[in-house]
Formats: C-alpha cells, structure tokens, sequence
C-alpha cells in the first residue's frame, strides 16, 4: 500500500518481501477482528502503526512470517518473536543488557518458572 511504501522505498529486496509479507499477515488478523483492508505505516522506530483501538506485533524470520493483533480494550500491548528452534548461543542469557528480551532478570524468570 502506498502508504506504507516510504518505510521500504530504498530497502534491499529481501527486506522488502519481509515488510510486504509481515504487513499482509498484519491485515489478514486485523480481518478477524473486523478491519477492512488498511495500511499499516511504520513509526519513527520502524514499528507498526496500528489503526486506532487497536494493538499488536508483527514477526518474521528466515522462512516464517506472523502477526497478531487485539482490541486495545482487551490488552495494553502485544509482542510476539519468532525464532529459529535451535540451542541459544552462549552468554545470551547474561544480563550484559537489562532491557533486552530474554536477557533480562524478568525473561530469565520466566523461562526458568515455565508458563503460568
């Protein structure tokens, strides 16, 4: 959509299909919540711009792309990561920086105690 297009205009075109792929998956979800088709721009940190009421994450990798998407009545925010399924490198747990992923005491925590 063009209004997403300044966010990629001069992107390499493997960066290219991954927004253009991730924004499709974006506006499929946003369809089961109601949403006709719409852009979703990118903000000055190149995160999504959701349509107003509305929250969510896209992800990708290598060969997977994703996203999910709430009334931000139901959540305050929404994250979602993919990554590849294999052994973590080593130190990526260690707290070199706190606000960083799973790398923090909270994500620590978390991956230790398992889900809720």
């Amino acid at each position: 959509m063009a209004e997403e297009e300044s966010a990629i205009a001069t992107a390499v075109e493997s960066r290219r299909r991954e927004f253009s792929i991730g924004r499709a998956c974006a506006r499929a979800a946003l369809s089961k919540l109601g949403f006709p088709p719409c852009a979703i721009p990118s903000g000055p940190h190149r995160e999504p711009v959701w349509p107003p009421g509305v929250v969510g994450s896209i992800t990708h990798s290598a060969e997977f792309y994703a996203a999910a998407v709430a009334q931000h009545g139901d959540y305050a925010a929404l994250g979602i990561d993919a990554e590849a399924d294999e052994e973590l490198p080593s130190g990526v747990l260690e707290d070199r920086a706190p606000w960083r992923g799973v790398g923090n005491g909270i994500g620590r925590r978390a991956l230790r105690q398992g889900p809720d």
